[in-house]
């Protein structure tokens, strides 16, 4: 097996980056703080986080 080639490694990290269980992640921390106009929004953005993306990201299927 060779080593991929630089354009695949840097779009596979873009792939990754932009996967969409991590936008949903970014977008629940984001909403989270703007929704109160303070940081206490952002605890609430951490809990929905880790429901919505946290637990399902550590299932691994057998």
């Amino acid at each position: 097996m060779s080593t991929p080639q630089p354009s695949a490694r840097l779009a596979r990290a873009i792939t990754d980056a932009l996967a969409p269980a991590y936008l949903v992640m970014g977008i629940l921390l984001i909403v989270g703080r703007h929704s109160t106009g303070d940081w206490a929004g952002l605890g609430w953005g951490l809990l929905a986080t880790l429901f919505c993306g946290g637990i399902p990201a550590s299932v691994r299927s057998p």
